[in-house]
């Protein structure tokens, strides 16, 4: 047996989770990145229709002109830049002297920090770039290892 419906298609341009509140409105198809604001408004998500990625594409005469490939090249490490800045955190604290090379060892291998020396000779000032799960595991640790004064930041790029 097979069921026909009759649907009325509406395009939207903007705040679609609100439209779905609408009277006669059964359901809505939407672009999300990561759905909190469906959910946010008391939507349910019941299937995903398309994955997609985002890609930078630049046509062959662009590409083929110098001066329009290096603005192309510099938006892609920006972009690039944007990412890496999104998955990663500055982390900052002051840590006793005493404790330095234990909480070098907790570190990564692949983080090196900058260390600073402070006012307060018994102290120096650890800065350093790493991912935010990293940054959660190790935070603990070094609060109970000495460190004081412990801040982190969320970055908005990093271009290497």
């Amino acid at each position: 047996m097979q069921l026909c419906a009759v649907m009325q298609v509406e395009y939207s341009s903007g705040a679609t989770e609100v439209k779905a509140m609408l009277p006669g409105v059964g359901g809505i198809v939407d672009v999300a990145e990561t759905g909190a604001s469906l959910q946010a408004s008391g939507l349910r998500i019941v299937d995903t229709i398309l994955e997609s990625t985002t890609r930078l594409v630049a046509n062959k005469t662009s590409w083929a002109d110098p001066a329009k490939r290096q603005k192309i090249e510099d938006l892609a490490k920006l972009l690039q830049g944007a990412l890496n800045g999104r998955r990663n955190l500055e982390l900052k604290m002051d840590v006793p002297i005493g404790a330095i090379q234990e909480i070098q060892s907790i570190l990564p291998n692949d983080v090196s920090p900058k260390i600073n020396q402070l006012v307060d000779k018994n102290y120096v000032e650890f800065e350093l770039l790493i991912d935010e799960k990293t940054g959660r595991d190790i935070l603990p640790a070094c609060k109970r290892l000495g460190a004081v004064g412990i801040s982190t930041y969320k970055l908005d790029l990093i271009v290497n």
